[in-house]
């Protein structure tokens, strides 16, 4: 008797989390949306005549490619990676520079960035609501909306990340965890009880 109590209040408690494990296990398996939301937000290139770079004197590897903005030279030397443009070296790009190939790249894609909103120093807001960040020394961009948002929320509520406290979470994923084997190990008594 008192095995089916306690496996009766473990599944009332397991109620919320199995609830929430099987709804976003469902969607991880299904993945709808995922494409979007953790696309690549790629640099629009475009065709250029053979270049050559007359910049660093100990260059280990180059790349060399033309965006919106001009020639590009990533240039990696031995005291560290240096981001060329059109034979000026530039560490930090301006706002005027970001702004013009952030909205080239968004270009490609009105429907999912809209036109750009606004830009700081280290991230950029467009009007559908992503947000873009920049590796300026790697030429990459990286694109977050509201759906990259709404699936990592899905994948914390999954991984019983619930309180942001890594602490906190982890108690949680020890308990739940610990709830699921107690209420099978109290469901294969019940089932042993009943076939004697």
């Amino acid at each position: 008797m008192i095995v089916r109590k306690i496996h009766r209040m473990i599944g009332l408690f397991m109620t919320v989390p199995f609830f929430a494990w099987a709804l976003t296990g469902f969607v991880f398996f299904i993945r709808p949306g995922y494409g979007p939301a953790y696309a690549s937000l790629p640099i629009k290139k475009y065709p250029m005549a053979p270049t050559a770079f007359e910049g660093s004197q100990e260059v280990l590897a180059i790349q060399t490619f033309r965006t919106i903005l001009g020639i590009h030279h990533l240039v990696e030397t031995s005291a560290g990676a240096e981001h060329w443009l059109d034979g000026n070296r530039i560490d930090t790009p301006d706002e005027s520079l970001l702004r013009l190939l952030l909205e080239d790249a968004i270009s490609a894609d009105p429907a999912r960035y809209g036109q750009l909103e606004s830009l700081t120093d280290e991230s950029a807001q467009t009007t559908t609501g992503v947000n873009l960040t920049w590796n300026w020394s790697q030429m990459r961009l990286y694109q977050s909306g509201k759906d990259t948002r709404l699936i990592d929320m899905l994948y914390k509520i999954h991984y019983l990340q619930w309180t942001g406290l890594k602490w906190v979470d982890r108690i949680l994923g020890v308990v739940g965890l610990l709830c699921v084997l107690a209420l099978a190990i109290a469901g294969l008594l019940l089932w042993r009880r009943s076939r004697t």
